[in-house]
């Protein structure tokens, strides 16, 4: 089924769309839009974590040593950033 807007244009909120115009998406379409829906959510999480690890990398020795962490333990874990989880 294809959608089509409706013919004419409402400005109130009161309009409402039959429901032979309004849209509805097949099983097949709703699965496509998990996959891309799942597939931004992980595309996200890989930025926001290497942009953790590249913030970890501007640290000081000494705002590390604050963390509990070495300079050799940052490196470490900003190579991570290079794998995908």
């Amino acid at each position: 089924m294809s959608y089509s807007p409706h013919p004419t244009q409402c400005l109130s909120a009161s309009c409402e769309v039959s429901s032979s115009t309004q849209r509805r998406d097949t099983p097949h379409q709703a699965s496509w839009m998990k996959q891309i829906n799942s597939f931004a959510n992980f595309f996200a999480l890989v930025l926001q974590r290497r942009a953790q690890r590249r913030a970890l990398m501007r640290l000081s020795d000494a705002a590390l040593a604050d963390i509990g962490l070495t300079r050799t333990q940052a490196e470490e874990e900003y190579r991570n950033s290079f794998h995908l989880l």
